[in-house]
């Protein structure tokens, strides 16, 4: 019976996560946390959304008390310190996850026969949602803590070669080029949607003319050698973990640094082994690669690919992010 509580529990956490995909999807936590309290009439006609919808939702929220009810009046309310969260960055994980469902049909069949589900067959809203909870990471940790904790803030505002393997949507790149003008970015993806996404945002910040964005699959090698190679969350996916780091190792100039953030599997376990099922596993394994999982790229693990790589030592990083572990090579 108390298994059985737990099962209820965690399928009504689900419906937490869904419901509150929704709301973020159509942009009922901002307004709620711009202009406050409203009933289900108000909002659907502020919002131009159906009314009889909008209450089933409020509903369903406010019994996972998400949100607050007052009956006298019939609003709904979000508190300030859930307004803090559902209108942050990571308000996009329920987001992330339930994009992760589209190929549920595929992925269940890859239990049977093998292989796994590839990058294409994902919808926009898992790279865009990506890219919000990312964005989180440069824009409070990059340049203020990861580059100052390898050393290397000093060498990029002089001026250096910098390459992202595995950009994404390049908001890191981007960022980097507006804080440090003196340097030249790169950065490959081998999903060419990411670097469409990746080209435009460069347009659209004004820095197109110091970064480049290109598709590769990089662990065929890099066409230049650089003074600062990153993987971001990166490496745990990729085809060929042991060649994306040989190409890696060969593509630093003299004296180079490659800076390797890798997810921390201490923190929610359950949850990033569920995301490699549905997402990072998958995908690697789509195109017959090694599949590490989410959790793949342990620390003990990167010393190992590092030192068959030709890395001469491996520095952990002491940064305060919770998620995340970053590392130097050399």
């Amino acid at each position: 019976m108390r298994f059985s509580d737990r099962l209820l529990g965690d399928a009504a956490g689900f419906m937490h996560v869904v419901m509150a995909a929704i709301g973020d999807r159509l942009g009922i936590w901002h307004d709620l946390a711009a202009h406050g309290p409203a009933t289900s009439v108000q909002l659907a006609r502020s919002m131009g959304l159906s009314e009889r919808h909008l209450r089933e939702w409020l509903t369903a929220m406010a019994a996972a008390e998400y949100l607050d009810y007052d009956a006298t009046t019939c609003a709904y309310a979000l508190r300030p310190e859930h307004a803090e969260v559902m209108t942050s960055a990571t308000a996009a994980l329920p987001q992330l996850l339930v994009s992760f469902l589209k190929p549920y049909e595929r992925i269940v069949d890859t239990f049977r026969i093998g292989g796994g589900v590839p990058q294409s067959a994902y919808p926009d809203s898992t790279y865009e949602s990506s890219e919000r909870l990312s964005a989180g990471w440069y824009e409070r940790e990059l340049v203020q803590h990861w580059l100052p904790a390898a050393r290397l803030d000093e060498l990029l505002a002089a001026g250096a070669s910098v390459c992202d393997v595995g950009c994404g949507g390049g908001i890191a790149l981007v960022k980097l080029a507006q804080v440090y003008p003196r340097s030249r970015f790169v950065g490959y993806d081998v999903f060419g949607p990411n670097v469409h996404r990746a080209r435009a945002r460069a347009r659209r910040e004004g820095v197109a003319e110091r970064v480049q964005f290109h598709q590769l699959d990089a662990a065929a090698g890099l066409p230049e050698r650089y003074d600062v190679i990153t993987t971001f969350d990166v490496v745990h996916d990729a085809i060929d973990p042991p060649g994306l780091l040989r190409a890696i190792r060969a593509a630093l100039g003299a004296g180079g640094t490659y800076l390797c953030l890798e997810p921390r599997c201490d923190v929610h376990p359950s949850l990033l082994y569920g995301i490699s099922v549905l997402y990072c596993l998958s995908t690697s394994l789509a195109h017959g690669g090694a599949g590490l999982g989410t959790c793949g790229v342990h620390e003990p693990q990167l010393r190992e690919l590092a030192r068959t790589a030709g890395f001469a030592s491996v520095t952990k990083l002491r940064t305060a992010d919770p998620c995340n572990q970053l590392y130097a090579l050399v």
